[in-house]
């Protein structure tokens, strides 16, 4: 009996996702929970498994589509099954914009399904949310648009092209030398695009920055890394550490925004930034006020590699309730990031940068790093943010860090 596979929603902002590849072709056996393609989600790309076990007899998405959660993109059933009254039932059955996609496969008998999807294609174009987006933002009539989807249907390739060959608004607006290249929009950063621009909007941030000693926390570094060679200790690791503990003690800043209130967290799950080929992706390590520098090092480390591989798990980009951007390694000083909703707060770690600084009234050399707190006012006041960069200043500056 025929079933279909539909697009899971494999992570917490996930409304659409785009086949990367498949992996198994029409009339290859599968079984359940084997992998067979590869999506492209808001977040990372994760391997799609299998929830029924037969033949995959029908690819429903192409690849590259951003398809709907939720909505079919394959059909299992038996070897040699008639699948096209099941066809039929998805177009029937699924919103208009899910039906065009499997109109192609029903059968010319089923005058009443076909008929109907025929009329919706009179009075609407086809179009995919991502492609929606690109033609809003570009002011494009879309019936100067040839679809190239399934059924005619328009989707992201289709707008990024006809923006290759025309210029928006019909203006005389000259290209600059030396050619270009147009970068597709995909799942990952239209959902960057999204959230932030939700931050933006509705989050009413504030910005408070402190200045910290930073020899005591590059020593007591050192002395872990003579201490335990393996995994690697870095800065980050000492500042996720320092952080988690700092935090049990201020509970308003490792919160999130709920409709009628805010929740405040016992536990402290820190988020930190990675910069991959597609863009900035959060992971998350859990418990991080339970675990020891050594164990959020090896926690991190492990995290990395694996967003490098673009093999995060859903639940490992999840749950967060505070993140930390460093972006002292690019030799940046300072900046304000961007809370990420509903999270209450963000840390900006800048470089550590050698400064001639006045001790006991002579001019001596110094160790300084900045570090801003973007906080959302909403669950925060400036109090708050205050009480707890002091608090994390005291700490990072102690000479015993690390051994609490």
């Amino acid at each position: 009996m025929a079933n279909s596979i539909l697009m899971p929603k494999l992570s917490e902002g996930m409304t659409h996702g785009s086949i990367v590849k498949w992996l198994k072709n029409e009339g290859d056996r599968v079984k359940k929970g084997e992998t067979i393609a590869e999506v492209e989600t808001d977040k990372s790309v994760l391997e799609l498994e299998s929830t029924q076990t037969g033949y995959l007899l029908k690819l429903l998405i192409q690849a590259d589509d951003p398809t709907q959660v939720g909505c079919p993109i394959a059909v299992v059933g038996e070897e040699g099954e008639d699948i096209q009254p099941f066809l039929a039932s998805l177009v029937r059955n699924e919103p208009s914009e899910a039906a065009s996609a499997f109109s192609k496969n029903v059968p010319r008998s089923n005058q009443t399904a076909e008929s109907s999807v025929q009329r919706d294609q009179r009075s609407r174009v086809f179009i995919s949310p991502a492609a929606r987006r690109v033609a809003m933002e570009n002011d494009i009539d879309l019936n100067r648009i040839n679809g190239t989807g399934p059924n005619g249907r328009i989707i992201a390739r289709d707008i990024h092209s006809f923006l290759g060959f025309i210029k928006p608004n019909a203006t005389t607006v000259e290209e600059p030398g030396g050619g270009f290249e147009d970068i597709p929009v995909t799942a990952f950063r239209a959902s960057v695009r999204r959230r932030m621009e939700l931050s933006q909007s509705t989050v009413p941030h504030f910005y408070i920055e402190i200045e910290i000693n930073a020899q005591p926390l590059l020593g007591a570094v050192d002395q872990l890394k003579r201490i335990s060679p393996q995994p690697k200790i870095t800065i980050s690791d000492a500042l996720i550490f320092a952080c988690a503990r700092t935090l049990v003690k201020h509970r308003s800043l490792n919160s999130r925004l709920l409709k009628n209130g805010i929740r405040q967290y016992r536990s402290v799950h820190i988020g930190f930034a990675v910069a991959g080929e597609k863009g900035v992706i959060v992971p998350v390590i859990e418990n991080c006020e339970q675990k020891t520098v050594e164990e959020i090092a090896g926690a991190r480390s492990r995290l990395v590699a694996t967003s490098l591989r673009n093999e995060l798990k859903p639940e490992e980009l999840t749950g967060g309730t505070f993140t930390i951007s460093n972006l002292g390694m690019f030799g940046v000083t300072r900046f304000n990031a961007i809370v990420n909703p509903p999270q209450a707060a963000i840390l900006a770690i800048g470089a550590i940068q050698d400064v001639a600084v006045v001790l006991d009234g002579k001019i001596a050399p110094g160790k300084r790093m900045s570090l801003t707190l973007s906080a959302d006012h909403r669950m925060i006041d400036g109090a708050d943010g205050a009480l707890f960069l002091k608090d994390l200043k005291e700490r990072l500056e102690d000479e015993t860090f690390g051994k609490d």
